[in-house]
């Protein structure tokens, strides 16, 4: 487990893999902007493939803090955000950089 700026992320978490196969899929915040979605346990996955009908869609899995920090190293210049278990009305942005900050430090 790492604390994450004040929520507290597990190992193994999950991406939704990119159609490209390079890292995790992203979600549209706002024009111009995406967070990448990382979800903390298998039942919020399954829910989240569910829910955006992307069931039997190819999965990232994350093993530790020094993963996701990789991760966040790769991600593609309009990728300002990350999402910890989004869910309806719930969203947990944190910049890139201050997760990246949060994850090196555990």
């Amino acid at each position: 487990m790492t604390d994450c700026d004040g929520f507290l992320v597990t190992f193994p978490c999950y991406c939704v893999e990119a159609l490209n196969g390079k890292g995790g899929a992203f979600e549209r915040v706002q024009k111009g902007l995406y967070s990448l979605v990382v979800l903390t346990d298998e039942d919020l996955l399954e829910r989240y493939l569910e829910d955006r009908g992307l069931v039997g869609h190819p999965v990232l899995t994350i093993e530790s803090a020094g993963e996701l920090v990789e991760l966040l190293d790769r991600l593609p210049h309009p990728v300002g955000l990350v999402t910890f278990d989004p869910g309806p009305g719930v969203n947990r942005y944190w910049q890139v950089a201050d997760a990246r900050e949060s994850l090196e430090g555990s």
